[in-house]
């Protein structure tokens, strides 16, 4: 009953009250939210694309090292400088080649729109060759064991390099990983190329 009475003295109150424009607009917008849009991205696809063209160069430079023996070599007498140079060679090679493939298929396979193309593939380039640097130094002094040590960086750079959100978001224990892996760098530099246009953070 007590329900019911206040039901309909609130009904009578409500009733009395004249619909506006300026009450109509209060109700809906209670809060204006003033933006500043300092580095916009088109899409959702660009917006991602720094995580994932570090993510697939890191595991390009991985599968590299199965493709080519960072150890062995086909000819005998050959001496550890000149396996060095011959490796060091062959994976610099494959790095200028995945990071022309990479660049080709998101600038003009996917029509990803970039601040310069010339340094969208210089550094492209640079981070294809860091990366498979690192790795054929972990696989040649461990072998197998450098080859788990790089995947499980990789596992770690999918959380810590803030590719996908950002840094903030994750958990405490793992920032202290951000400043020591190679993503955090490569997507820094990416969104600096791709969106903001802050070519001098790339360099750094």
């Amino acid at each position: 009953g007590e329900l019911a009475t206040k039901l309909n003295e609130a009904a009578e109150q409500t009733g009395s009250v004249k619909k506006t424009d300026e009450l109509v607009t209060m109700y809906a917008e209670p809060v204006q939210v003033d933006e500043h849009k300092y580095n916009e991205v088109p899409n959702y696809g660009t917006g991602f694309s720094p995580y994932f063209l570090s993510l697939g160069l890191f595991v390009g430079a991985l599968i590299a090292t199965l493709v080519v023996p960072t150890r062995g070599s086909t000819v005998s007498q050959a001496s550890g400088w000149n396996r060095f140079v011959s490796k060091t060679l062959s994976f610099t090679l494959m790095s200028a080649v995945q990071s022309l493939l990479a660049s080709w298929l998101v600038l003009y396979g996917l029509g990803l729109d970039v601040q310069s193309v010339p340094l969208f593939l210089l550094f492209s380039f640079v981070t294809s060759l860091s990366f498979m640097y690192i790795i054929q130094a972990l696989v040649t002094w461990l072998e197998n064991p450098g080859r788990f040590l790089a995947i499980l960086m990789l596992i770690f750079q999918l959380t810590t390099s803030a590719g996908t959100f950002p840094l903030e978001l994750i958990p405490n224990w793992l920032k202290v990983f951000n400043p020591w892996l190679p993503m955090t760098y490569s997507a820094t530099g990416y969104k600096a190329v791709i969106s903001s246009g802050q070519f001098g953070v790339a360099w750094d």
